[in-house]
């Protein structure tokens, strides 16, 4: 009883049900059983004119990984002393206090298992009854109820029920809160737009359920359509972007060449959009969707990404065209939301600014086209020549994707830990946002060192070469012991309490900023600029595939500190293998 006593926090009980690195569990299955007891008891005592097969209790639990197993233990010591169960699953703190007002439950009580903010591997329970949730001195009465030397009964004895109380509690918050909002509208939440950060709990069930009942729809829809889009981009994409900045850069001083080699890219890049098109419309765009509208509003993304040339500028590097026309663009879509997006039902609006500013914005490059392009013969044209090549770096997009996507998806899998995997995510983004930061210095290195290539000039791409990485040094290290210096202090600001886990993988990821920043250098400055696609596709691969296996080998030991290491070791060999080839071949 001394061990439970400390897991006592004012009205409830709290714990640590999964053992870490740090902490012991002080809240198992056996716990469990012993607090189910030791309720059984009190109620007895608080209801003494109801025998304990006439009571009914209602158990529900939040999304924790613990919770279904220790529910599972607490039910059968119910069911054996031959309490009526209700097993309410997934449920919320509120609701399980409703399912004892709710005539279709009856509860005499109810048990929530859920630990609020905590971080993953802590639970708790909270109790309530008719009157409402149990004060400290009840929780301490249960307590003092704990009989570990007790011999539980042995069940199953009475009937355990499964229900869902989403759909019943959601009815009960509609009518609440349009009774509250003193509005004759059925939908009083039209107009508004929600955000809804559920955290460790459940409540995010209620978004669709009840928000989205009253007016709020969820604007999400964009995100989630665009994804399915973004992907049909980039297979009718190839590898054309880099492909065409680098032949351009190529014959930057010969108009008419590149002339050619533009109107060839271009039209390679065309039919592949519209191949990439057509499998989208006849997937996504036609049927019986929900989401056909927009789907079909989003063909105008991918006809906007074949339009865009903004490769052709950049092999000329002539950057602040792309420059001014993206600040452009962005600024004026953000000003027509402001003024056109209102209403929930103004959502097809939000897709047309978006689509429409993508669109116009990339069209907006063929203005300059005219100067910058000659006429050219049609019967000159050859398309083909392109084909393989823009292939061969579609291969290494490909890999690389696999490098941001395999981590999550064998972090979920292996472990079978979501909570690792959103602590990994959210260290992601925040090294994403320093990477730009080196990752910028290839979009303009690459066109430069391509055209002095092409021009002969070994000794001035070395030099170019030393520049970059004495730049990539130059910044990348401050970055990395900054990130790993901040981290303590950086994550409870940035993230808030119960993140600590992040702060250790933030300095175990920071190496990363260093690592990409030199394979970018000997890969998109190097190895593409210099025409070996093939070495640089093969070291892609090879890291993708170390990165597989490696994954397999720490990941279930150390979690998404082991996926982090094991992305360090498949970049750092990226980074050996394109190092090896640079060094051979000057």
């Amino acid at each position: 009883m001394s061990k439970i006593k400390e897991l006592q926090l004012s009205s409830d009980i709290r714990g640590i049900a999964i053992a870490t690195e740090e902490f012991d569990a002080t809240l198992t299955v056996e716990e469990s059983r012993l607090i189910a007891s030791a309720f059984v008891k009190w109620l007895q005592k608080r209801y003494p004119s109801k025998k304990i097969t006439e009571l009914i209790i209602g158990i529900g639990r939040d999304s924790r990984i613990s919770g279904p197993e220790l529910t599972k233990e607490f039910i059968k010591v119910l069911s054996a002393f031959g309490v009526h169960v209700i097993d309410f699953e997934m449920a919320t703190t509120p609701s399980m206090f409703m399912a004892t007002q709710f005539e279709e439950f009856n509860c005499d009580a109810t048990v929530m298992f859920t630990a609020s903010h905590l971080p993953y591997y802590y639970n708790g329970l909270k109790f309530f009854t008719r009157e409402g949730g149990l004060e400290s001195s009840d929780i301490r009465d249960i307590i003092a109820l704990v009989d570990e030397k007790e011999e539980l009964p042995q069940g199953p004895v009475s009937t355990i029920e499964v229900k869902s109380i989403f759909e019943r509690y959601s009815r009960h918050l509609v009518e609440l809160i349009r009774k509250g909002s003193q509005s004759e509208k059925e939908k009083p939440l039209e107009g508004l737009h929600i955000i809804v950060d559920a955290g460790n709990g459940a409540g995010g069930f209620f978004a669709k359920s009840v928000l989205e009942e009253l007016g709020a729809k969820n604007i999400g829809i964009y995100s989630y359509t665009l994804s399915v889009t973004t992907f049909f981009i980039l297979f009718g994409s190839l590898g054309v972007a880099l492909y065409g900045q680098r032949e351009i850069a190529y014959n930057q001083n010969n108009k008419e060449k590149y002339s050619y080699i533009f109107w060839e890219i271009f039209i390679l890049r065309c039919v592949s959009m519209i191949i990439s098109l057509g499998i989208y419309y006849f997937t996504f765009a036609i049927g019986n969707n929900e989401y056909n509208i927009y789907y079909q509003i989003l063909m105008i993304e991918i006809i906007g990404t074949m339009v865009d040339i903004s490769w052709f500028f950049q092999g000329l590097e002539e950057f602040k065209k792309t420059i001014f026309r993206n600040t452009l663009i962005k600024l004026i879509s953000l000003l027509l939301i402001f003024i056109f997006v209102k209403r929930t039902e103004d959502l097809i609006i939000y897709f047309f600014i978006y689509v429409g500013s993508t669109f116009f914005g990339n069209l907006s490059l063929w203005l300059y086209i005219p100067q910058k392009i000659e006429k050219i013969s049609l019967n000159k044209i050859r398309v083909v020549r392109h084909l393989k090549p823009t292939i061969a770096l579609f291969i290494p997009q490909i890999a690389i994707q696999l490098y941001t996507i395999l981590d999550k998806v064998m972090i979920g899998t292996i472990i079978n830990n979501k909570e690792e995997v959103g602590f990994y995510e959210q260290t992601q983004k925040i090294v994403k946002m320093l990477l730009t930061i080196i990752s910028s210095l290839g979009i303009v290195m690459m066109p430069r060192i391509a055209n002095t290539f092409a021009m002969g000039e070994k000794e001035k791409v070395q030099k170019y070469m030393k520049k970059s990485f004495n730049m990539v040094f130059f910044l990348g290290f401050p970055l990395v012991f900054g990130t790993i210096v901040i981290s303590d202090a950086f994550v409870p600001f940035f993230f808030g309490e119960g993140y600590d886990r992040v702060k250790l993988i933030m300095k175990v990821m920071s190496p990363i900023i260093l690592f990409i920043g030199l394979s970018g250098v000997n890969g998109t400055q190097y190895l593409l600029p210099t025409k070996r696609q093939k070495e640089y596709t093969i070291s892609v691969v090879i890291g993708a595939v170390t990165n597989f296996i490696v994954n397999f080998m720490l990941i279930g030991k150390y979690g998404a500190i082991g996926a982090r290491y094991r992305y360090s070791s498949s970049r750092t060999y990226c980074n050996n293998s394109t190092d090896v080839l640079y060094k051979k071949r000057f």
